[in-house]
């Protein structure tokens, strides 16, 4: 599938078209006919299996668009589960590469969602000159996680991330437990 789908042609599952179940596909456009002598226009180069378990390694088996844990139910969409995959940070189209550093992990959602649309990352200058407005406390911190090349992580966030991860009714207890400690009745 994803071989035809790297050729033009357009098919559906039961991920991207909620009407199929999952061991149905929908042909919607037939792409280069390779059983009759065409050939590709240009074929991605697939992504191998140890540069996936790397890629998902590194970013925590976490979505880095919506945040969402592989295996986690979405907060919209109540018994659907992410799934996760590898997408491009500048799509191949637009003259992206299969390196790590163009590669992040996504849920399958963001991924269909962005396929081939997601903007192209800030210029350094950008993100200079936007951390260049913070205080020097805010500046210290982010310069640190720079450093260290990853961000540090609060009690507070990972008790968040923990949160996160209960089914939804549990999530909502949990919540309505931590509001009566700290939100004033009157």
């Amino acid at each position: 599938m994803r071989d035809l789908r790297s050729m033009g042609w357009v098919i559906d599952n039961y991920k991207t078209n909620p009407t199929l179940s999952p061991e149905q596909y929908l042909l919607r456009e037939i792409g280069t006919r390779v059983d009759l002598g065409e050939k590709p226009i240009s074929q991605r180069k697939s992504i191998t299996g140890a540069k996936r378990r790397r890629i998902l390694d590194r970013d925590g088996h976490v979505c880095q668009s919506c945040f969402t844990a592989g295996g986690e139910e979405f907060n919209d969409a109540p018994g659907r589960r992410a799934t996760l995959t590898i997408g491009h940070i500048v799509p191949v189209v637009r003259g992206g590469t299969n390196d790590d550093s163009n590669l992040r992990t996504e849920c399958q959602r963001c991924n269909d969602e962005a396929r081939d649309n997601t903007d192209n990352p800030p210029s350094a200058d950008e993100v200079l000159t936007q951390a260049s407005q913070g205080s020097r406390r805010e500046k210290l911190i982010l310069y640190r996680w720079m450093n260290q090349n990853q961000r540090a992580i609060s009690d507070q966030e990972k008790l968040f991330i923990k949160w996160r991860r209960l089914p939804a009714s549990e999530r909502e207890r949990v919540m309505h437990a931590l509001a009566a400690q700290v939100i004033d009745p009157s």
